[in-house]
């Protein structure tokens, strides 16, 4: 492998769902010169084994004359899109995003709103046993628990949410 064909390896490497996601966030953050990134990718894509000879020819009806500054481009939109598929489809960026929505709607103070993301945040930071992120969300709550004014209850919540702290902070 050269870095000539590498952008050719990384086309290889998506799966049809993450083409499909390149070709999209392509689409929603594109200008009228992102089609010929486009048509590069599809050439690219088509390609059994990377010849840049081949490749060249393909491409003259488009115009490309600095191939190089073009496949670096579409290298970086790639990646890009990548990193933006993987924080939409892992649990833990959608932890992370979760977290921060809680942030701000705490910040805002807006605690009725937060009840049901805590809840989901701690569900899934328990799923994956990810138990930083569950400190974090138990000090949310712990938060929720002190500030909220129309908490019922609230003791016993607060002795749950200090207790599911302990356990926590055992298995981190």
């Amino acid at each position: 492998m050269t870095a000539k064909d590498d952008l050719f390896v990384l086309i290889k490497s998506l799966s049809k769902t993450e083409k499909a996601y390149f070709k999209k966030y392509t689409s929603i953050h594109s200008s009228e010169g992102n089609q010929l990134y486009l048509n590069l990718f599809d050439v690219i894509n088509e390609l059994g084994v990377y010849d840049e000879s081949v490749l060249k020819k393909k491409l003259e009806h488009l115009g490309i004359k600095q191939l190089s500054v073009y496949k670096n481009y579409l290298y970086k939109i790639i990646l890009r899109s990548q990193v933006q598929y993987t924080r939409t489809h892992t649990e833990n960026h959608y932890l992370e995003e979760l977290l921060l929505e809680i942030e701000v709607l705490m910040a805002k103070n807006l605690f009725s709103q937060c009840t049901s993301l805590i809840h989901k945040a701690k569900n899934i930071a328990k799923e994956n046993e990810n138990f930083a992120s569950l400190l974090k969300v138990i000090q949310y709550e712990i938060r929720f628990i002190k500030q909220s004014p129309s908490v019922k209850n609230w003791q016993e919540m607060y002795e749950n949410a200090a207790n599911d702290e302990i356990e926590a902070l055992k298995k981190l």
